[in-house]
């Protein structure tokens, strides 16, 4: 931690001897101690900032909150949050973006209900940042009601990424039916990602029938990505179908498919079977 002082020596000097601190010099000298974790200075100079006369500096604040959600200081951004007089869109959504990260969905939805409540309208990035939330918190209802009411009630069209979320909530709870569905409703072309992010879930899961229509759909997109293919055969050795994981590596041979993954043994309470290993995928 002293280390990390002595790193913002040099910069809290030229702070200190400036004559005049504007919103942008303190925001600065702020935030470097709160991406070094240093954050008791951080709040002492926090406080100054307040008594220097920048209670009312939306922009600032605005960034403050977003810097302590951003670094998982929940707790801290939601102390400086309830000391501002004046709220915008981007306070609440940088906010409810930080409840989302530490897994707390239904403090977020909370938060955006209270949006709403002063008619305080939300743009597309406060809906991902709902509706990512919800995903990290399994919360489907809450989750769902919010992607329904984004065009009818607020306005929104969803793109891609709002498409994106819901697809990854499905996947999360194991509504690998609905996650497939709202695929197939998409109005875009689907990323390699989501159809992934749904083959992750079949995995888990150990659905190899719409795993399989899946994997069909991924690597006519990516045919040479070994990555897809790695999660394909883990899959199969989910599922304990060896036979077909076997079938992957052959396929990875037949077409040359570079960096084939190595092969470690699993015990599956009958022999040893073989299983990928480079399967680094969340999920």
């Amino acid at each position: 931690m002293c280390m990390k002082c002595r790193e913002l020596d040099v910069p809290h000097n030229i702070f200190a001897n400036m004559p005049i601190k504007d919103s942008v010099s303190w925001n600065s000298i702020i935030s470097g101690y709160a991406s070094k974790g240093i954050w008791s200075k951080a709040f002492e100079l926090f406080d100054k900032m307040r008594e220097a006369g920048f209670e009312e500096h939306l922009l600032l604040w605005n960034s403050l909150v977003d810097i302590y959600a951003r670094s998982e200081k929940v707790a801290v951004a939601r102390r400086i949050f309830n000391l501002m007089s004046k709220k915008h869109v981007v306070t609440y959504t940088s906010l409810i973006a930080g409840y989302g990260i530490q897994g707390e969905g239904r403090e977020a939805i909370e938060l955006f209900n209270e949006m709403i409540r002063l008619h305080i309208k939300p743009d597309h990035v406060t809906m991902i940042a709902a509706l990512s939330a919800c995903s990290h918190s399994g919360l489907v209802m809450q989750g769902q009601k919010l992607f329904d009411q984004m065009q009818s009630t607020y306005g929104i069209t969803p793109h891609l990424e709002h498409f994106f979320c819901m697809v990854d909530l499905f996947g999360r709870v194991g509504l690998l039916k609905k996650e497939k569905e709202i695929i197939m409703k998409i109005p875009y072309e689907p990323t390699p990602e989501m159809w992934a992010t749904l083959l992750r879930a079949c995995k888990i899961h150990r659905n190899t029938e719409i795993g399989e229509w899946v994997a069909e759909k991924l690597l006519d997109l990516k045919p040479d990505n070994p990555r897809y293919y790695v999660l394909i055969a883990n899959m199969y050795a989910n599922a304990r179908r060896w036979n077909k994981l076997a079938e992957v590596r052959t396929v990875m041979q037949d077409f040359g498919v570079r960096k084939s993954p190595g092969c470690a043994w699993v015990n599956t309470g009958s022999g040893f079977s073989p299983f990928l290993v480079a399967d680094t995928t969340s999920g």
